[in-house]
């Protein structure tokens, strides 16, 4: 089971969404960040995505107020 503050950071169970929050100068920040496992043309979802050989990793970060 995994601890309560990290379910809300990661809603399915696979480890490719979080989200943090950090201050400057008084100000907060939330950012969220997500992995996306394409096919070797970036067109679709991987066949396979645990074989580095077919599979591409993009991660994509934004803040909050993006999403």
């Amino acid at each position: 089971m995994r601890p309560a503050h990290l379910a809300h950071n990661d809603p399915h169970g696979d480890h490719g969404f979080g989200a943090f929050e950090f201050e400057i100068g008084g100000k907060s920040y939330h950012i969220f960040w997500k992995i996306d496992l394409y096919d070797a043309e970036y067109c679709m979802g991987s066949d396979d995505p645990g074989n580095t050989q077919v599979t591409r990793r993009v991660l994509t970060v934004m803040h909050a107020s993006e999403y």
